[in-house]
């Protein structure tokens, strides 16, 4: 949402942040919380640091390249491959037995999903499940 409002904002200002600069630090300056406030100081201090040793002005290269920065700094790794290598280490237990569709209760590291239909997933098959 940050990124898609905050490129709106440039995109409808054009003729203010016409310069890759002007649009990375105007992004910059709304990054005042959390992890977004420390990959912001980390940022700026990697650019300053180049900038002394090259004994040249910073230079924060791209919008382009900041803006593929920051989404592989703040984008899930590998959310997919994290799911399924979390649901490798379940629990799974049969739940309503009464009710005609019988679910299988999956539970991951603090969270419960129900697995819905007949077969549950083969690494969850026979690890702690009772019917």
């Amino acid at each position: 949402m940050f990124l898609q409002d905050s490129q709106m904002y440039i995109l409808i200002n054009a003729e203010m942040y016409n310069m890759n600069l002007n649009k990375i630090a105007f992004m910059l300056s709304l990054m005042v919380e959390g992890d977004a406030t420390s990959w912001k100081q980390q940022l700026i201090e990697e650019t300053l640091d180049r900038a002394l040793l090259a004994g040249t002005d910073p230079d924060f290269r791209t919008f382009g390249n900041f803006i593929s920065s920051l989404k592989e700094a703040f984008e899930p790794y590998d959310s997919e491959g994290d799911a399924l290598e979390e649901m490798k280490h379940c629990e799974t237990r049969r739940v309503g037995k009464n009710n005609p569709k019988h679910r299988n209760e999956i539970i991951l590291t603090k969270k419960v999903v129900f697995w819905k239909g007949g077969k549950l997933p083969p690494f969850c098959i026979g690890r702690n499940s009772t019917d």
